[in-house]
């Protein structure tokens, strides 16, 4: 009996982790979602917007737009486990430390008067982020220095 139970308790441990293992690869090896996070009608204006599963942030800016792209690009590619998947769309992979569960962030500039830099960032999988994506542009808005979203 005791000899029975030992060999099932492996079986399903065995199987326990192989699963896990299966679902860390997945996660891991799954191509980027390029068309995630996309960039949606925008007609907000600054502050901070939460979503299911992401954070926005809008902030004025003055100057030229593309110097401030540049900025965010710079500040962005120093976070670690941090990549530019495109550049024409300024569009981000961050993966968490573990797992590697990927989020995306995308940036643009809302032309106008005043000019809004628009950082938007969302978590691949699950419907919630943990309030990640938040802590992480709230990062990102202190050394851009924009870290308040009154104009």
């Amino acid at each position: 009996m005791r000899r029975r139970l030992t060999t099932g308790l492996m079986i399903f441990g065995t199987v326990g982790l192989l699963a896990a293992a299966f679902a860390a690869a997945f996660i891991r090896l799954a191509p980027p979602y390029i068309d995630h996070g996309h960039q949606p009608p925008h007609a907000r204006g600054p502050g901070d917007y939460e979503f299911p599963a992401g954070h926005e942030a809008v902030r004025q800016i003055n100057g030229d737009g593309q110097d401030w792209l540049a900025l965010a690009d710079a500040v962005i590619l120093a976070t670690l486990r941090t990549r530019s998947l495109s550049d024409k769309s300024r569009l981000y992979e961050t993966r968490s430390l573990i797992w590697g569960f990927p989020d995306y962030t995308r940036v643009w500039i809302e032309a106008g008067d005043p000019a809004l830099l628009v950082i938007r960032s969302t978590a691949r999988y699950g419907n919630d982020d943990f309030g990640v994506n938040r802590a992480r542009i709230e990062k990102w808005l202190v050394a851009l220095g924009l870290d308040s979203a009154q104009p």
